[in-house]
């Protein structure tokens, strides 16, 4: 019987990196820019940690990288008459104002209040710095004062330790007053300026498709915190976190500091939501706030609802608006174009009355 010829073997080798420069670069980058504890930097600082990882990596590269990234952030081209073609494809969200009474309060005469609290603020905390200041002197004399006289006396050692400690003791003391007078003028800033906050932010999400929205008011302001508190229940409100829903693939909203702040970009990325800003408004938002406001004002105009709370006749204009407005756009009410079995109906309505001039970059072109 012949024997069989030897199998040649192919040499085992180790595994071969097979990224093209580009990539292995691309990827220097991301590391560095999505490290939950060093990372979200600016250009400049990404450039220097992504160059540590791989020596080609150029500050040319980070900014494309970036550009890329951010290209859905920029002002999108053409008039905003984006139609989705589902819901939950994307969502418009804008801050809106009312003063105490509950009034509609513009925007113009909310950025004055604002800059006006700012002035009062930097004023407020200089006086403080020179207070600080002329206290710390004072001490710093007195100190130096019983030094002197001290050191005329000859101590012994006992009460060389025992003054040492007395030092340590009034020092503890010191810097335990002082933190508590810090956090006490802290609180009052904090009050005083909410008491010249005249007016109550709240914040709007409408899905663009069925026109559905929610309305929360902002109890802690216009801080990152309560705005991204109350856009979690603006979303729930929306039904996102609803069996068979889910997160709107698109948020689109105006240059808004609490929405366009690290914590909030961070938490877009890791939900996979494309958030997009505009130097103008949300348009859909905008119109859907009048037509709200419009409702609201006509039904606290009303006998009955003249002594009621506000934000509870809010609230039930933002109903009345969902379950019985017919919007012209998809000319049935929002909560009927929400239906799956309307879905059709609603995106030929709107294909009807669109003007298409804006476009979206496409997810591929955002970047990897």
């Amino acid at each position: 019987m012949e024997a069989a010829p030897p199998v040649a073997r192919r040499a085992i080798v180790g595994k071969q990196d097979v990224r093209t420069p580009a990539q292995k670069r691309t990827d220097a980058i991301e590391k560095v820019y999505y490290d939950n504890i060093t990372g979200y930097r600016n250009l400049k600082e990404t450039w220097k940690a992504a160059k540590a990882i791989d020596a080609s990596v150029k500050e040319k590269d980070v900014k494309e990288w970036k550009e890329r990234l951010e290209a859905q952030k920029k002002q999108v081209p053409g008039y905003n008459s984006f139609i989705a073609s589902k819901p939950y494809e994307e969502f418009q969200i804008d801050l809106l104002f009312f003063t105490q009474e509950g009034k509609p309060e513009p925007k113009a005469e909310v950025k004055k209040i604002d800059e006006d609290v700012r002035l009062a603020e930097e004023d407020d905390e200089a006086k403080e710095k020179e207070e600080e200041a002329a206290r710390e002197e004072a001490r710093l004399k007195d100190e130096a004062e019983k030094k002197a006289k001290k050191g005329k006396k000859k101590k012994t050692a006992k009460e060389e330790r025992e003054e040492k400690a007395q030092e340590e003791k009034e020092k503890k003391e010191r810097e335990e007053q002082d933190k508590k007078d810090k956090e006490e003028k802290r609180a009052n800033r904090a009050k005083k300026k909410q008491d010249k906050l005249t007016y109550v932010p709240g914040i709007i999400a409408v899905d663009t498709f069925s026109k559905f929205c929610s309305i929360v008011i902002l109890t802690g302001g216009k801080t990152t915190v309560s705005v991204a508190t109350g856009l979690f229940e603006a979303l729930t409100n929306m039904g996102c976190y609803e069996e068979g829903n889910h997160l709107p693939e698109t948020i689109y909203s105006d240059n808004e500091p609490a929405l366009t702040s690290k914590d909030m970009q961070k938490w877009f990325t890791d939900n996979k939501i494309r958030h997009i800003t505009t130097q103008g408004h949300a348009p859909v938002a905008e119109r859907t706030i009048r037509t709200i406001k419009a409702i609201n004002d006509a039904r606290r105009k009303g006998p009955a609802n003249k002594d009621r709370d506000w934000q509870v006749v809010l609230q039930e204009s933002v109903k009345a608006y969902n379950d019985v407005h017919v919007h012209r756009a998809t000319e049935m009410t929002p909560a009927n174009a929400e239906l799956p079995a309307n879905k059709e109906n609603v995106k030929k309505n709107l294909e009807e009355k669109r003007v298409s001039t804006r476009i979206y970059i496409s997810r591929d072109e955002c970047g990897r």
